[in-house]
């Protein structure tokens, strides 16, 4: 996976032998639901390992563009399975929701009440210049 970023100009930071099969291991969608230790065993380093890579910002910034970049050579092939998934299972909709959102064509609806001093309601005064959309002048 770490091969994905090759010939791409992404910055000068050079990832250890260790890093990298890190990164492979993570970006491996068999180990998706596995927890830190057994990524590292994975991956043949010690969770101590696991956490001196992330606090290095250039090994996490350098991990998220490998990330990035898997996802954006594989959008087609997801895209394709989230929309026969939807074809066979149209009641589910999280994946579609998920994606959605990532683009930021959804965001989800949140109903807001504001209320004044004592519970009471908010007046709102506009002036001449300040109109609420739509108000005809």
């Amino acid at each position: 996976m770490t091969d994905v970023l090759a010939g791409a100009n992404v910055d000068n930071y050079k990832p250890t032998a260790k890093e990298k099969k890190l990164i492979d291991v993570l970006c491996d969608p068999a180990h998706r639901y596995k927890n830190i230790t057994q990524i590292c065993q994975v991956a043949g380093i010690s969770r101590e390992a696991y956490y001196k890579m992330f606090r290095k910002p250039q090994f996490v910034a350098y991990y998220n563009r490998v990330q990035f970049e898997v996802v954006k050579q594989n959008i087609a092939k997801v895209l394709a399975a989230t929309i026969e998934f939807a074809i066979s299972d149209p009641k589910c909709h999280q994946d579609r929701k998920m994606l959605l959102e990532m683009g930021n064509m959804y965001t989800e609806k949140v109903k807001q009440e504001i209320t004044g001093e004592g519970g009471g309601p908010i007046t709102v005064v506009f002036s001449d210049k300040m109109r609420p959309p739509g108000d005809a002048q």
